[in-house]
């Protein structure tokens, strides 16, 4: 019997049955069931029966059933957390007892982590001159039945704290205690015990004395609370919900109040209005009318309307306008004591001059704030000691202001301005001080502004681009007006569509009348994300990490003197990354505007200028497709070239349909090799068009230019339809299998596409599909007979040339190859092997070259011999022999003719070599004992 094992969230009941194929006789089998029980207070019955075979006897079939019940019941704990106090109002430094009960109330054990906190004195009740501290002990009541931690023997802990609203842990278990001499924990009980084990019926029971001393008086109410709350957690065993006693509050009475100052602030200006740059003064006067000495808090600070309310929006286009030039202000200020007052100088007023920024971001200025750590944290860097007022003293400062406007106004504006003084009471004096401001106010007026006039006009060379071509702009700002113009120009670039990336230049044309900034304006090359600026020249707002690729422009000023003229070329190769399935070119907007520059005191009105234009995109692919994979020498071969566009408009496509050499023969080839007689018929092709990856092929005609390139070994042609979006337009072409110098070989037919506007995924325009050849080698032989025994050896010498057996770049292409033999003496033929491993289809050349005929014989096959000794085989199947057949004969006998005698003392012999027919050469010589000359004769016809 098998193991079976069965899982179920819920079962119900079931049964699982076996079988023993034999049992002998006082044999016995054991059964195990392991299960999980996860019914609550539940019982289950479980019962075995075995059954015997058919056709045996059972003698006790009573006892063939056995049942049995097992009870499930619940495992749970709970645990309590109670807590009391023995006092609810105590005076400071008088003890307080906590008493803190942990009981488990379920049937199960667990382990828990506990803690307790007690919560002093806060800074919402009162401030208190002085640290406060607390001391605290713990001990295990007599009512406790679980075992006592030894860590709670009494021993008293001493805190002391500020009153910063933290609370302080009385005790608390921890998995690892730390050791003794650890101070990595401020809670001083987790050195010394781990988590507690706390069983059914359990209870711990601790009492915590907690003695809480506030030192000096407090500032505020006469009594102040504090807190105290215990919770216990789950950590390991049987789980239960978090425990926690109810808070418990308290209170430490009767406290000392501190005496009270009183203390005034008043603040005076010199003048209400000045104009920018004019300083004003301002005078503060902190001083203590009461009979306790002070130490207090002081500020003052110096707040500008915000700029953006008075700014001026120059975008005209827009209809908006504001009613001042205003860029970033700076206020000049120092701080030194009046010679008025009685309370001794802080040393860090002394006069001396610093220099803020005022902007829209930025309104206030803080000219002195005092602060005494740790009770207020400061977040000045120039903040100086608390001041110390005594009783009848006061503190006289002498504050004069220089704010600066950097820009103008008109119809007479003004800027507001505000200047605030306060003090407050500080923690830890001892002398309780009501908070007291003041503050004036002014108007800073700015210089008025001038008038002039400028326009801006752009211009581009193409309304509409494909991705990746240039398109140039120029842009011209022009000062017709009278005054001289500090301007901010800029110019943008945006566009609907797909993101791309885009290389910008700017540069100064020629034309330019005004000074022009080459040196930012140097034609380098910027790389652009989407949607960005060509240059903002003169924006103080913009940072480096601005769009704007050209953020080293940022403060610069641009002056354009009244007249002139300032001309920028701006060259932009927009390449879009993707493209979507669109017929409609993007829009492309390119925008140049001028305004004034921050702190310009000429005013015009701001000039705008647009061009739209628009660039597309296609995305064109090739797809390659030879349906014949096996091919021998001669059989038909067809291959196709799908040229499909995924997205926008193609309506030019270059293409050409690269072929293997001499795996595919050019048609003079295929003449030569006797596949066609027509070279014209070499290649025939035929085109359709279609849509969608399994759109039917429509035929259309083919382009008219579609043609063998002999130079290129391609078939060559452009196609001048619209191929629009998901569209497509593949050519057919039909051929011959030609010639491999190999058992097999794998050749790529290669589909390319050449330049089309717009397309943006080239690496897809090209793609391969192959096709296998395969051939057989057979041998070249050559016989050399003679028309007569030879009288001795005759050497010769035959050169065999093949078109395609060898490599293509030799000089001459092709396989070439020499053998020289002879026809032996008494012999009249001669046979050998040119080639024994030569590949079939080739077309093949033997030439003959031979030495000198025999002594005594001439060659007798002139008029034959230009036949002969060259010989041209095409498209040679299988083996094939050679015939050069030579002839030879007797050369004739001297003749001598017979001369008169001149008198002379010698004779003159003249012998005629070779016949008279034909031209011949007559070697001529007279001898008077030597020979005097030999010249040629002309020939004889």
């Amino acid at each position: 019997m098998d193991d079976v094992e069965h899982t179920s969230p819920y079962w119900y009941g079931g049964s699982f049955a076996g079988s023993i194929p034999t049992l002998p006789v006082n044999g016995e089998i054991t059964l195990k069931l392991t299960g999980l029980y996860t019914a609550i207070n539940s019982t289950s019955t479980f019962s075995l029966e075995a059954t015997p075979q058919s056709g045996a006897e059972d003698t006790d079939p009573a006892s063939n059933r056995a049942v049995d019940n097992t009870v499930v019941t619940y495992t749970s704990t709970s645990v309590r957390v109670t807590k009391t106090q023995d006092k609810l109002n105590v005076n400071s430094g008088e003890p307080r007892v906590y008493t803190v009960t942990y009981e488990n109330t379920g049937n199960a054990a667990t382990v828990i982590h506990i803690k307790d906190t007690y919560d002093p004195v806060s800074l919402s009740d009162a401030e208190i001159d002085e640290p406060a501290t607390v001391s605290f002990s713990t001990v295990c009541d007599s009512s406790t039945t679980a075992s006592c931690p030894a860590v709670f023997n009494g021993e008293i802990h001493t805190k002391e704290y500020r009153p910063d609203g933290q609370s302080i842990t009385l005790f608390e278990s921890a998995e690892t205690p730390l050791s003794d001499g650890d101070t990595s924990d401020t809670n001083p009980y987790d050195k010394r015990f781990k988590h507690l084990t706390l069983y059914p019926g359990k209870k711990l029971v601790l009492k915590t004395t907690v003695v809480e001393t506030i030192r000096g008086c407090i500032h505020g109410n006469s009594r102040v609370t504090v807190g105290n709350k215990a919770e216990a957690n789950h950590y390991r065993g049987v789980e239960f919900y978090p425990g926690y006693a109810p808070y418990l509050d308290g209170y430490v009475t009767n406290l000392t109040q501190c005496p009270s100052a009183t203390l005034t602030v008043t603040k005076t200006q010199d003048r209400g209005i000045v104009n920018s740059g004019e300083t004003r003064t301002y005078t503060v006067t902190y001083e203590n009318t009461s009979n306790n000495d002070a130490v207090v808090d002081i500020a003052d600070s110096y707040v500008s309307q915000a700029p953006s309310w008075l700014q001026y929006y120059p975008y005209s286009v827009n209809g908006i306008q504001g009613s001042i030039l205003q860029g970033s202000s700076t206020v000049k200020y120092s701080v030194q004591c009046h010679t008025s007052s009685t309370a001794t100088c802080p040393a860090q007023f002394d006069g001396s001059e610093k220099t803020e920024i005022i902007d829209q971001d930025n309104r206030q200025t803080v000219l002195f704030r005092s602060n005494k750590l740790p009770f207020v944290q400061s977040g000045y860097v120039d903040a100086v000691p608390s001041v110390s007022i005594p009783a009848g003293k006061k503190l006289v400062l002498k504050i004069p202001v220089t704010h600066t406007i950097q820009g103008c106004v008109q119809n007479g504006e003004y800027l507001g301005v505000d200047n605030s003084a306060s003090l407050g009471s500080i923690a830890g004096s001892g002398v309780t001080i009501q908070s007291v401001d003041t503050d004036v106010e002014g108007l800073v007026k700015a210089q008025e502004c001038q008038e002039t006039t400028v326009k801006v006009t752009k211009t581009q060379d193409k309304v509409d681009v494909a991705s990746g071509e240039k398109r140039k702009y120029q842009v011209t700002y022009e000062n017709t007006g009278d005054h001289d113009a500090k301007v901010r120009i800029n110019d943008s670039y945006g566009w609907g569509g797909v993101p791309a990336t885009s290389i910008t230049k700017v540069t100064c044309d020629n034309s330019s009348t005004a000074s022009c900034p080459a040196a930012d304006f140097d034609g380098h090359e910027d790389a652009l994300g989407f949607s960005k600026w060509f240059y903002d020249y003169g924006n103080p707002n913009s940072s480096s990490s601005s769009v704007n690729p050209s953020s080293y422009f940022n403060n610069k000023q641009l002056t354009i003197p009244a007249g002139k003229k300032l001309v920028l070329n701006m060259e932009i190769t927009h390449t879009m990354i993707g493209c979507y399935q669109e017929t409609q070119p993007f829009d492309v907007l390119s925008t140049a505007n001028i305004q004034p520059a921050d702190g310009s005191n000429v005013r015009f009105t701001a000039a705008y200028s647009e061009v739209r234009g628009s660039i597309f995109c296609n995305d064109i692919s090739s797809t390659t497709t030879v349906p014949n994979q096996v091919l021998a020498f001669g059989d038909p071969l067809s291959f196709s070239s799908r040229f499909s566009n995924d997205a926008g408009q193609v309506d030019v496509l270059p293409f050409s349909q690269v072929l293997p050499q001499r795996a595919v023969l050019s048609p003079e080839q295929a003449v030569k090799a006797g596949l066609v007689t027509d070279p014209a018929k070499a290649f025939s092709f035929s085109c359709f068009t279609g849509s969608g990856a399994n759109g039917t092929p429509q035929p259309v005609a083919c382009p008219s230019d579609l043609a063998y390139d002999e130079a290129k070994h391609a078939i060559t042609g452009t196609y001048r339809q619209p191929i629009t979006a998901d569209s497509w337009f593949e050519v057919h072409t039909n051929t011959f299998a030609g010639f491999v110098a190999a058992p097999s070989a794998s050749f790529d037919i290669k589909s390319e596409i050449g330049e089309v506007r717009g397309d943006v995924n080239i690496p897809q325009n090209n793609s391969v599909d192959t096709f296998e050849l395969t051939n057989t080698q057979h041998t070249l032989s050559a016989i050399v007979t003679l028309n007569r025994t030879a009288p001795e050896d005759i050497n010769f010498k035959i050169k065999l040339y093949c078109e395609f057996q060898g490599d293509p770049n030799s000089q001459p292409a092709g396989f070439v190859k020499e053998v020289s033999s002879s026809i032996s003496q008494n012999s009249s033929s001669k046979s050998l092997t040119l080639h024994s491993a030569y590949w079939t289809h080739d077309n093949c050349r033997a030439e003959i070259e031979r030495g000198d005929p025999p002594a005594g014989y001439v060659w007798d096959d002139d008029a034959e011999w230009e036949q002969i000794k060259s010989q041209i085989e095409n498209h040679i199947v299988g083996d094939h022999t050679w015939t050069f057949p030579l002839k030879i004969a007797p050369a004739p006998a001297p003749f001598t003719p017979t001369l008169p005698l001149t008198g002379g003392t010698a004779a003159i012999t003249y012998t005629i070599l070779g016949t008279i027919a034909g031209g011949v050469a007559l070697a001529v010589a007279y001898s008077r004992n030597r020979v005097v000359r030999r010249r040629q004769l002309p020939e004889v016809n």
